[in-house]
């Protein structure tokens, strides 16, 4: 049950442990190496974004090279004053500067929020799934205990009541994602507002919301009135855009917060790129572009999401109704390929491998076992032909059975 790292268990009854290296070297490896690849809907070496073609980027001069810039009392005066404005415009509310920190990129934001909750005494983390490896691979690398906490496709992928996990061990942190990681369903906030009121006056529930679309921010509003001082979220400014070369995050905090997260930033090198920070500052002054370019990202997703649910049904595969984010799934019913679900999940491996069609599955991203179900990873900001032409080659596997 050891997970990799050292530092925590993953229970093995209910995941299977991230095994994307050890596919990738037995199916995959040699058609990618030789250039024989059919179709990638799982992978990222072939996205595009419709936001591009609103991108207006700034003019530096030589100068704004040499300054060091790091989100540390005052250092960032200057240029968190615009980033303030657009985020306040963005939660609909208004943000003071000691209540967000920069960081470099989403990944970063995330291992300065579990360092953060370790230094507070913070015994556990109580993360949802599916969700983000690297969040656990972070948790294992500073010695953060964490539980993973099954969801299913039969349930809707339904939180459970964690009201008994959050009494064995006080304090502990939920960590959501937004929307939900793989899945790209929009968290309930009056599930949100609940969970604050359960994990109580020492708890903490903290949100990677990198991939999500949503202006106004979904959740802008949760957390106000009972437990804001608990409430710690993850926001990547253009991710959700699929503009990746960019590397800027802001982590958002309650002021009382803000010592704990900058020092836990210094600790792990907190210093932003230039000319995504100056990018970002130039939304402040276009928030009809920021909201167009949203727009354009999440009308390209739903549109190919919305083409691969037509293109499944009734057939063994299920696409989840992505709405927001890019990241979703598929969900594939391997009843009819073997006996055991290890003999399934390799016969559909070998399938995947004879169509020239990479696949990374659900335990990739922590989906719980669910057999005869297997989760198949979609990046819908893939070109589409790399979706389509996929799932009808994945189609195949059932039809050479």
């Amino acid at each position: 049950m050891l997970c990799r790292g050292g530092f925590t268990s993953i229970d093995t009854r209910l995941f299977m442990v991230d095994d994307y290296s050890e596919i990738q070297a037995k199916y995959f490896a040699e058609l990618q190496r030789q250039g024989n690849v059919d179709a990638d809907p799982s992978g990222w070496l072939s996205t595009y974004s419709e936001a591009e073609n609103l991108l207006q980027l700034p003019r530096l001069v030589a100068r704004d090279f040499a300054h060091y810039y790091i989100d540390e009392g005052n250092a960032l005066k200057a240029e968190k004053e615009p980033v303030a404005k657009l985020l306040s415009a963005w939660e609909g509310h208004p943000i003071a500067h000691d209540e967000f920190t920069l960081c470099p990129s989403g990944a970063s934001a995330s291992l300065v929020a579990l360092a953060m909750l370790k230094g507070l005494g913070v015994s556990r983390v109580l993360v949802e799934t599916p969700c983000y490896f690297a969040t656990l691979e972070q948790a294992q690398q500073i010695g953060v205990r964490f539980d993973l906490i099954p969801t299913y496709f039969d349930d809707g992928y339904e939180l459970p009541n964690l009201q008994e996990r959050g009494r064995k061990s006080s304090p502990v942190a939920v960590w959501l994602t937004q929307p939900r990681a793989s899945l790209g369903f929009d968290q309930s906030r009056k599930a949100a507002e609940r969970l604050l009121e359960r994990l109580g006056p020492h708890g903490y529930l903290v949100v990677d919301e990198v991939t999500d679309q949503s202006f106004p921010a979904h959740l802008s509003l949760v957390g106000r009135e009972s437990g804001w001082a608990r409430w710690v979220r993850i926001r990547s400014f253009t991710k959700g855009m699929g503009l990746n070369g960019f590397r800027l995050a802001a982590l958002l905090h309650p002021a009382s917060l803000r010592q704990a997260v900058v020092a836990c930033l210094e600790t792990f090198g907190g210093a932003l790129d230039v000319h995504s920070l100056k990018m970002i500052t130039t939304f402040s002054n276009d928030l009809p572009r920021l909201r167009a370019m949203l727009r354009a990202a999440n009308d390209q997703v739903n549109s190919l999401r919305a083409k691969a649910e037509k293109l499944v049904m009734n057939t063994p595969l299920v696409v989840n109704s992505l709405t927001n984010g890019y990241i979703g799934t598929a969900v594939a019913d391997l009843k009819i390929l073997g006996r055991t679900h290890a003999e399934r999940r390799a016969r559909f491996l070998k399938g995947c491998k004879d169509m020239r069609t990479p696949v990374m599955l659900g335990a990739t991203s922590y989906m719980a076992k669910d057999p005869p179900r297997e989760g198949v990873r979609l990046n819908f900001f893939m070109q589409p032909e790399q979706i389509i032409r996929g799932i009808n080659n994945i189609l195949r596997i059932w039809k050479d059975v």
